[in-house]
């Protein structure tokens, strides 16, 4: 059973380890016991109950599965919340940055080692009707033997709970999928997908797929003058043509060209199954797995 801590002093704040909008994570050390802990301390509105922020919390306590970061408490303190979880090595981003500065390339068995886990992570938050929402390397925390967890379920949505017509932007928007710039599939599964595949993407290459930093709609055009335009979806159809984007004009660069990958390659199949710019015709999770791929 997770336990709710009234005092937080039993632990020693080693460094920090990240940060976000909302948030500062910690490495520190239980006295008590000696174990390492990460602590992530969410700074708060005016609510003392932080309930703007315990979403989290109950999100975590539904989530048990070895992909998924591990809560081990929580603590509510002046209108602060402080989630205590397992702690791990690195994330996937620290990884890749190593990797860019010497020009190392993740050998094949290793990405197929992480992909696998990382969409069983997502799989299994699914079956929990839960989207995660921001998937990116920062967010998977990764040990030196290569195990993953998938972490930082502050954006994260249940779309057991209506109604969900009023769902905001969250996703870090080089691995947002274009249809929710235009606030289409916001609580569809499918955007997930697609931040897996510029994972994926980004294990390939070692540069992130879409690293345009515009957040207007213009950004999420540009996608498609990439992926191709999803002709079977009205709603988006109508959209590119308020912008007056050429709906005949051919692809500028091609994932391919992009990726530096060949055309008829399994790492091509899967990425482009991943990144389909019908976001219905979005390659399910149980099939990903079974890609020839990883084979």
């Amino acid at each position: 059973m997770i336990k709710k801590l009234h005092n937080i002093n039993n632990f020693q704040v080693l460094k920090k380890i990240g940060s976000g909008t909302f948030s500062t994570v910690y490495k520190v050390k239980e006295i008590t016991t000696g174990r390492f802990l990460a602590v992530k301390k969410i700074w708060t509105s005016s609510d003392p109950k932080c309930r703007d922020f315990m979403h989290e919390v109950n999100t975590l306590l539904r989530l048990k599965s070895k992909y998924i970061i591990e809560i081990k408490y929580f603590s509510i303190r002046f209108k602060r919340l402080y989630i205590f979880t397992s702690l791990h090595k690195d994330n996937l981003a620290t990884l890749l940055n190593i990797h860019k500065k010497i020009e190392y390339y993740l050998p094949t068995n290793v990405i197929q080692y992480i992909m696998l886990q990382l969409i069983s992570g997502v799989r299994y938050c699914h079956r929990k009707n839960i989207i995660h929402r921001d998937i990116k390397p920062e967010n998977i925390v990764i040990d030196k033997d290569f195990k993953l967890r998938l972490a930082d379920f502050g954006s994260s949505l249940d779309i057991r709970k209506k109604p969900i017509d009023n769902i905001k932007f969250a996703t870090t928007y080089e691995y947002a999928a274009p249809e929710i710039g235009f606030n289409i599939g916001m609580d569809l599964f499918s955007q997930d997908v697609w931040s897996i595949g510029c994972v994926f993407a980004e294990l390939l290459t070692n540069k992130q797929l879409f690293c345009m930093k515009d957040s207007s709609e213009l950004r999420f055009i540009s996608i498609y003058k990439v992926v191709g335009i999803p002709t079977e979806d009205q709603k988006i159809m109508n959209i590119l043509k308020f912008y007056k984007m050429d709906l005949n004009t051919k692809p500028l660069i091609t994932i391919e060209k992009l990726c530096g990958l060949e055309e008829e390659s399994k790492e091509i199949n899967l990425l482009k199954s991943f990144l389909n710019p019908n976001y219905m015709l979005r390659i399910n999770l149980h099939d990903a797995i079974n890609h020839k791929f990883f084979s």
